[in-house]
């Protein structure tokens, strides 16, 4: 019983990317966020 070796491969391999995609898209957002106020605020 348990997980074979490729299922536990193909786990850590698609959290790994869901982790580095969303880790990715929110410093974007927040990038441009910070450009957007420094831009008018002059932060």
């Amino acid at each position: 019983m348990g997980a074979t070796d490729d299922l536990v491969r193909n786990i850590f391999l698609t959290e790994g990317l869901a982790l580095s995609f969303f880790g990715a898209v929110i410093g974007f957002g927040l990038g441009i966020i910070i450009y957007i106020l420094q831009k008018t605020i002059g932060l």
